[in-house]
């Protein structure tokens, strides 16, 4: 009996690729491509540390560092920014969504100390996309995700910053920052799926790319429209092995083929008793 491998894959079609990752694992300092800047007042300060107090936080959202703006002894009104400084591409890409951990804490209720997603074409011209409060009655980390508008789509060059502002009550947290996009690249994806060992046709594979599926027809041939960019495919018969690649949709035309290697694992073993007594 063959147990067949069900497997969840991200695909070019809906999940975005990654195109910016950082969790800011530069031994506390500045991580390349990152800069900060004061914008109001001169007490604010951004650090990269491992724990925190006020609040207490003994373990970072992702890796060991995180960003630490001092709101709690910074003067009211004080902001900084913690921006990047080089641009990275959204060309072919729609759907800019920016997500990142956000630690909120119950203290100073009444203190609006908060963080201010901004994002740019020229890293020097900001606009922003959303405010993040500190304040929240369930402390922990918070993971937040904000889709950029239209603007950023298609970019040569995009930058984010992160504009963290003072309101005198508890210190602001931030960390594993995350920028995936979809691809709008149209992409068709064919091949044929065979038997490894007679290199035969396959009918009724099952051919899954992210979240789009087909089955292979009576020539082991199948075919799938997709968006471009980085995907998982994954290939599925009784009584094969399943075939798994990664792969990368360009624009128009691409080929993957699968050769399934039959299961030679040893069948499941079925016992009957047989009654050989005659009446």
């Amino acid at each position: 009996m063959v147990a067949l491998l069900t497997l969840g894959f991200l695909s070019a079609t809906s999940v975005n690729a990654q195109l910016l990752t950082e969790s800011f694992e530069n031994g506390g300092s500045v991580p390349a491509n990152w800069a900060t800047e004061a914008v109001t007042g001169t007490s604010g300060t951004l650090t990269f540390v491992t724990s925190s107090t006020y609040p207490t936080i003994s373990t970072a959202a992702n890796g060991s560092y995180f960003v630490k703006f001092n709101s709690f002894s910074a003067n009211s009104a004080n902001s900084n920014r913690l921006k990047r400084t080089a641009g990275f591409s959204t060309v072919d890409y729609l759907n800019v969504v920016v997500n990142f951990s956000w630690y909120e804490d119950a203290g100073y209720p009444s203190n609006a100390d908060k963080v201010t997603l901004q994002w740019s074409t020229d890293g020097t011209t900001w606009t922003s996309a959303g405010d993040f409060l500190r304040y929240n009655t369930v402390e922990g980390w918070k993971d937040k995700s904000v889709t950029l508008p239209t603007g950023a789509n298609n970019q040569a060059n995009l930058y984010i910053a992160f504009l963290f502002s003072s309101a005198y009550g508890n210190n602001c947290n931030l960390d594993n920052v995350v920028v995936t996009a979809t691809s709008s690249i149209a992409a068709n994806l064919t091949g044929v799926i065979t038997n490894a060992a007679t290199g035969l046709p396959i009918l009724g594979a099952k051919v899954m790319v992210g979240d789009s599926l087909t089955y292979s027809n009576l020539s082991g041939s199948y075919n799938l429209s997709l968006l471009g960019g980085p995907a998982s495919m994954v290939v599925e018969k009784e009584g094969f092995e399943s075939f798994l690649a990664n792969i990368t949709l360009v624009a128009g035309a691409n080929t993957q083929n699968a050769a399934l290697l039959e299961n030679t694992a040893a069948p499941s073993v079925v016992l009957a008793t047989l009654n050989t007594s005659q009446t």
